[in-house]
């Protein structure tokens, strides 16, 4: 059975080596020149690794990514290191990732820290969450932990990602944030567009034919066979289809129910520079302040050695947004002009530092999760018998990342046996 797979980020690598695995011979469709999806990157020539576009790392928790590693003989080239995660508020980086750490967190009374503590626990070790859904996560964390945790812990973070949509976001969606974490958190040797690339070329070794450069314009029944219409009308033919695009791509190809489920963008600065942004090593600061432009500066370097990136120091200033607001449209200088302000708040002088800099967005980077969001959730099945639709839309509650994209690629399986 020929099996087409539109998209070669994980989702569609992780669907493409179980079908591979089960007999089916499978090709792959990529708009891009490259794999890896929104986990792609850039590796400029005086660097031995690349770096992805958007901040990313996998948790020790993680085990369909580190499994799938596993089968492609690729888990020895990711590696875990303990690293520092800070919390900035009232003008001081905090930690509050341990349960010493939190009982030192002293904006918050000694009840509320034990408080936050115990729900946190609790998070922990409740299998799934998705029950969780019925709530807002702002009136749950408010009757659980106290409005001055939210306040001071939630409020900003919750603000700073969804904006005006923040008090309508589900508890599920923050129970799966906080469910797998782990202390130490994971890379890839040589970046996660070299994971992708390694996966790529493990999948052709093994027969998987990949079409990079290749928009696919239409998707249609012909004939008992699925027809994929590909740029200057080259036409295949398929028994199925799987499909890991967003649905505003996938509507282009073929007619597709009504989707009414809505993302905001993610933008985001990479900066390089001479020095280290933070003294302390801090590799994630999540920013606890009303009115910051930006919700968190991730130090690379602080997981990546900078020994991998020609002894620079590269630095993420994350943000997401409604793909109509100004920020959407501002140059790199324009962007670096608002955030110098915040940024020398955290590390004086920085700017001084800055020898190259890049503004990287992605359309459908944070979907957004109201209460009750499972009854909304869009069909895998779709109008066109033997296609199935498999995305970021589909991971819920668990959000967007790597192991989550291979989890649900790797499910594809179910709907290529039928």
């Amino acid at each position: 059975m020929k099996v087409a797979i539109i998209g070669a980020g994980f989702t569609g690598l992780a669907a493409a080596w179980d079908a591979l695995k089960n007999g089916f011979d499978v090709e792959v469709f990529e708009l891009n020149s490259y794999p890896g999806g929104l986990a792609a990157g850039i590796k400029d020539k005086s660097w031995d690794w690349s770096i992805e576009h958007h901040y990313h790392h996998i948790f020790q928790t993680d085990s369909d990514a580190i499994n799938l590693l596993s089968e492609m003989g690729l888990k020895d080239n990711l590696f875990f290191k303990k690293v520092n995660t800070r919390s900035y508020y009232d003008g001081q980086a905090w930690s509050v990732d341990s349960p010493i750490s939190l009982l030192l967190f002293s904006p918050l009374s000694f009840l509320s820290r034990i408080r936050v503590g115990v729900v946190v626990a609790l998070m922990k070790i409740i299998p799934n969450g998705r029950f969780l859904e019925k709530y807002s996560a702002e009136e749950f964390l408010k009757k659980t932990m106290g409005n001055d945790a939210w306040n001071i812990l939630w409020k900003p973070l919750f603000v700073g990602k969804f904006g005006k949509y923040s008090s309508e976001i589900n508890m599920a969606w923050f129970w799966a944030r906080i469910a797998t974490r782990s202390q130490k958190l994971g890379y890839y040797q040589g970046g996660f567009l070299k994971l992708a690339e390694d996966m790529t070329e493990a999948l052709k070794n093994k027969g998987v034919k990949f079409h990079f450069k290749k928009s696919v314009k239409k998707i249609v029944k012909h004939d008992g066979k699925i027809k994929i219409v590909v740029e200057k009308n080259n036409q295949l033919f398929f028994d199925k289809v799987i499909a890991t695009i967003p649905s505003t791509v996938l509507s282009k190809m073929m007619k597709m129910d009504k989707n009414d489920l809505s993302a905001l963008s993610a933008r985001t600065l990479l900066l390089e520079l001479n020095q280290p942004f933070f003294k302390d090593e801090t590799y994630w600061l999540s920013i606890h302040q009303n009115d910051w432009p930006f919700l968190a500066a991730v130090e690379h370097t602080n997981l990546a050695d900078k020994n991998n990136y020609g002894k620079k120091h590269l630095l993420y200033v994350g943000k997401y947004l409604d793909k109509k607001d100004r920020f959407y449209k501002l140059g790199k200088e324009e962007l670096i002009k608002i955030y110098k302000p915040f940024l020398n708040k955290l590390s004086p002088g920085f700017s001084k530092n800055i020898s190259r800099s890049w503004v990287f967005d992605a359309d459908f980077a944070q979907p957004l999760v109201f209460k009750n969001h499972s009854k909304n959730l869009p069909n895998i099945e779709t109008s066109v018998k033997g296609v199935f639709w498999i995305s970021m839309q589909h991971v819920y509650p668990w959000d967007r990342g790597i192991n989550y994209a291979i989890r649900f690629g790797r499910s594809s399986i179910n709907y290529l046996k039928e």
